[in-house]
């Protein structure tokens, strides 16, 4: 499975698993229950949510 985020290249990723895709987005491929790491997904979760403004679609 791949999870991605819209605004994924201004994300903070200091473990370098997100990989640049089209315009902004970015994104990993979970390939086994142990590529998700907790702390990681969070840190990115909060950090996207930062970046929503709510004016935006």
């Amino acid at each position: 499975m791949t999870f991605g985020f819209w605004r994924g290249q201004e994300l903070t990723d200091p473990s370098g698993r997100l990989e640049p895709g089209a315009q902004r987005m970015a994104g990993l491929k979970l390939r086994t229950p142990s590529d998700i790491d907790p702390a990681l997904f969070a840190d990115w979760l909060s950090q996207a949510r930062a970046l929503h403004r709510p004016d935006e679609n």
